[in-house]
């Protein structure tokens, strides 16, 4: 009977027959490590494209851009905000001057909430803004492969340690390069200020917005894993099951192995330029190896003296009393008769 199923089990489609698996192979054929130790990685496409696939494109990201430059000029706190965003963009050298046309340009614009946080810009850029012919850069390119755990997985197994800290990862994309070849699809204009000339920038890191940044991310921590989790095995668990996005979520059932487990991500992660920030725990001894400032400890939304609230995976943690609690925000407002009949 054996036998007879081994007969009957169809053959695995190469890794060319799918977008999946030709993504992987791109990936895998493709990327390096640089002396700093970071990943340089492609972008996967399709199928090749030629220069002028994407023509028209600076001209919709320069329409773009103006409409965005009428809002800044209203908006002085925004306005100060984005300036310092891209200010801050170039001055960490992940992104310059363009000294080579475009072939494919990002527009951009400002996600901003001052009733959450007046001092908090969230930048995204548009690789879906199609050309003249409705072709953009994500219609061209492989979302690749389902590398993310499921949520609910990883906070399943969050909760089984005695000694639990979440962490994240520092502008996780942004210390992922893009390999040179691939910068001329993202491009995008800027300036300061109206009299100021537009100029052409190259983005040079992965980018967000670009609908495969996030398998190139979760793709670079495996490939951290399987490279250089050989002596730190706990890690290599932390990175491929504990992860989401840029989220980890871990820890262990003695003190002892928790701060060993900490020490080890902090170690390894900063071979390819990463860094963990917003650092949360249930145990006083992992926060206290941690700079304040690296701390994700908020206030109270009400005075009750129970301690320091967190996000753990969009969940409120408890971490003092270890705790996963909901907000809940009931609707005050009177309702008809008819209504109250029918609820």
């Amino acid at each position: 009977m054996e036998k007879f199923w081994h007969v009957e089990e169809p053959i695995a489609a190469p890794d060319s027959f799918t977008d999946e698996g030709r993504c992987e192979s791109i990936f895998r054929d493709q990327f390096t490590r640089l002396p700093t130790g970071r990943f340089s990685v492609p972008l996967p496409f399709r199928v090749p494209v030629s220069d002028t696939a994407f023509a028209g494109s600076r001209d919709t990201a320069v329409r773009r851009f103006e409409s965005l430059e009428r809002k800044l000029s209203r908006d002085r706190k925004l306005r100060e905000l984005y300036i310092n965003f891209m200010r801050d963009y170039i001055s960490l050298g992940h992104m310059s001057i363009a000294t080579s046309p475009g072939t494919y340009y990002i527009p951009h614009h400002a996600v901003y909430r001052p009733e959450v946080d007046s001092n908090k810009i969230r930048v995204v850029f548009d690789a879906s803004a199609g050309n003249h012919r409705g072709q953009s850069l994500n219609s061209c390119l492989s979302p690749g492969p389902k590398l993310q755990q499921d949520i609910v997985d990883i906070i399943t197994r969050f909760r089984l340690y005695r000694h639990a800290f979440t962490a994240d990862i520092e502008k996780m994309y942004r210390q992922i390069s893009v390999l040179p070849t691939y910068r001329k699809y993202q491009h995008i204009v800027w300036r300061e200020s109206p009299h100021d000339k537009l100029c052409d920038y190259e983005l040079h890191t992965v980018t967000y917005g670009v609908n495969c940044a996030p398998f190139l991310a979760l793709r670079v921590l495996k490939a951290i894993a399987a490279e250089d989790c050989d002596n730190f095995v706990s890690v290599r668990a932390a990175l491929e099951r504990q992860t989401y996005v840029d989220d980890i979520c871990v820890g262990a059932d003695t003190e002892q192995e928790a701060v060993e487990l900490q020490s080890n991500l902090i170690s390894v992660l900063k071979m390819s330029g990463m860094e963990l920030k917003k650092w949360s725990s249930n145990t006083p001894s992992i926060l206290n190896l941690i700079p304040t400032d690296s701390r994700a400890s908020g206030p109270l939304p009400f005075d009750t003296g129970d301690g320091y609230i967190t996000k753990m995976l969009g969940i409120e943690w408890h971490p003092d009393r270890d705790e996963f609690c909901c907000a809940l925000r009931l609707d005050q407002r009177r309702c008809s008769q008819k209504e109250a009949c029918c609820h």
